[in-house]
Parts: structure tokens; sequence; C-alpha cells
């Protein structure tokens, strides 16, 4: 399994970009603290290595049995803009709702700075690692942020097709449903994210 060690610390933006940040480490500011800084509630769970308890500052446990995705702290997920893409991904994978709140808060973020590799990243953990992928491209248009790194799929919206052949609907939903059935069959090609691609 992959395991990410995240260190107590501060985080003081200095730029747009996901990484432009001042950090301070600090080991004394408490449990509380150093979850506040995390991006969805279900993140900010800890558990106590030497007695096994369970730490939620923030309601993690009743969203993670609600299936919701819910931003911690709405000061400071505003700085990060690549969770935008984190909760559409997080949706597509588990199958999560992201809670009303927290899509009027990815509204208001800039994603232009980001890097087209984190960009590709969260995607990609989106289109091979879930069931419903077209999940992450519909938290994108609920949030408007189809326009920056995802123009070809926000011009298929509304665009209309034989409704004989297809009554689906648009080209926007009969490719999110082609993206939907490629991922039945991610464990029997042998490049998953290309045939995702290709779909």
């Amino acid at each position: 399994n992959h395991v990410d060690i995240a260190m107590p610390r501060t985080e003081v933006p200095t730029g747009k970009g996901h990484r432009d940040f001042t950090i301070d480490l600090n080991p004394f500011i408490g449990y509380k603290e150093a979850a506040r800084r995390r991006d969805f509630t279900i993140n900010a769970l800890m558990e106590d290595v030497l007695s096994g308890e369970i730490v939620d500052s923030f309601g993690g446990l009743q969203d993670l049995e609600n299936g919701i995705i819910r931003c911690v702290d709405p000061k400071t997920f505003v700085e990060d803009p690549l969770r935008v893409l984190r909760a559409a991904q997080f949706a597509s994978r588990f199958g999560f709702d992201v809670d009303e709140a927290t899509l009027d808060l990815c509204k208001t973020i800039d994603l232009s700075a980001l890097s087209r590799e984190r960009v590709e990243e969260e995607m990609k953990k989106a289109l091979i690692k879930s069931k419903k992928p077209s999940v992450f491209f519909e938290v994108l248009r609920k949030t408007d942020h189809l326009d920056v790194w995802f123009k070809e799929v926000k011009e298929m919206i509304g665009v209309p097709q034989d409704p004989i052949y297809h009554p689906e609907g648009d080209v926007y939903t009969h490719s999110m449903e082609v993206l939907d059935r490629a991922a039945l069959y991610q464990d029997k090609v042998s490049d998953p994210y290309h045939f995702a691609l290709l779909a």
C-alpha cells in the first residue's frame, strides 16, 4: 500500500501554484490544528499508533459513513487549487458525493496555475481507479472547471445526436457512458490508462 507521511505544519500561500507555499514544521500545534490543514474531513482522521484511538476533529467518520466529501476549513481549502481535482477524483473513485458548500467553494478557485502533470495525475487516478470515471468530469462540470483543462469535454455538452441511434442524449452524455463502460474492462487490457483515454 502507498503511504503518505505529512508532518504537523502551518502553510502560508505565496502564489497561485500548488507548491507556492511557505511551510513551517511545528510538532507542537496539536491534533486539531494539524488536521485543520487537510483537504477533506475524511482525510483529517488520525489514528493514535500506540492506542489505536481514532481522533476525529472535524466529523470525518460521519462523512465517511455517509459518503460525503466535505472540506475541513473553507479558509484554507481555497489556498490549494489542486483540491478541486482531488474532490472530483475522490467522488469518482469512491462513489461519494461532494457536499454543496464544498462545490460552491470549488467554483471560486482558479485552476489555471496548476501544472499539466498534476492535472493529469488526478485525472489518471479517476480513469483507472474508478468504476464510474464520468463522475470526475461531472464534478468539474458542476463547478464550472471544464474550461481550463478539459475544453474538448465541455464542447461536447449540448451537441445533438440522432435520437434514433443515440437516445441517451448529447455527445457529452454519450461519451461519459462510453467512458464508464470502458471502466468495466480495465482488468482485461494491458494499458488501462490509454484504453480509458481512447474511450
